[in-house]
């Protein structure tokens, strides 16, 4: 079992074993130009794909397998973990099981769903605090190239 944590992460290694799709036990580093086919695939426009594959970058690395524990509080007297590509939480998202959280396809078309369709990302603490923005500009980049054409996104 692999723990990562978005503070203990770094985010040059993540991005190297992201770029290459690298294989850890059963789960997996998700390249950008993969996660961006998932996101897009659930149902992300393309701002919105570029917008959660940058969380997923900023939550896990793009790691399946992540998991982050966190200590009992007051909404969740035991504590809680989260879980998968795209950190979700074992007490906020008891709806979503492991088998899914750690299920790169399956989390991102449920945070299709949690995000309201691509409109609200408030659920994570990377968008947030903001660390998504210093993905940004990769996830755009590696879109511009999937599609050929330049464009913008609004963060």
């Amino acid at each position: 079992m692999v723990i990562l944590s978005l503070f203990n992460a770094t985010p040059a290694k993540d991005i190297e074993a992201v770029s290459q799709g690298v294989q850890v036990g059963h789960s997996r580093y998700w390249t950008v130009k993969e996660m961006l086919n998932l996101a897009l695939d659930a149902g992300f426009d393309t701002t919105q794909a570029s917008n959660i594959v940058a969380i997923a970058l900023a939550e896990s690395g793009g790691f399946d397998g992540a998991q982050n524990y966190n200590p009992p509080d007051v909404y969740c007297p035991n504590g809680s973990l989260d879980r998968g590509v795209l950190q979700f939480n074992s007490c906020y998202h008891a709806e979503i099981p492991d088998a899914c959280a750690y299920d790169a396809r399956c989390s991102f078309e449920n945070a299709y769903r949690v995000s309201h369709g691509g409109m609200v990302y408030n659920e994570w603490y990377a968008y947030v605090k903001g660390t998504y923005l210093s993905f940004l500009g990769l996830v755009i980049d590696t879109l511009a190239e999937k599609l050929g054409e330049e464009f913008e996104v609004d963060p």
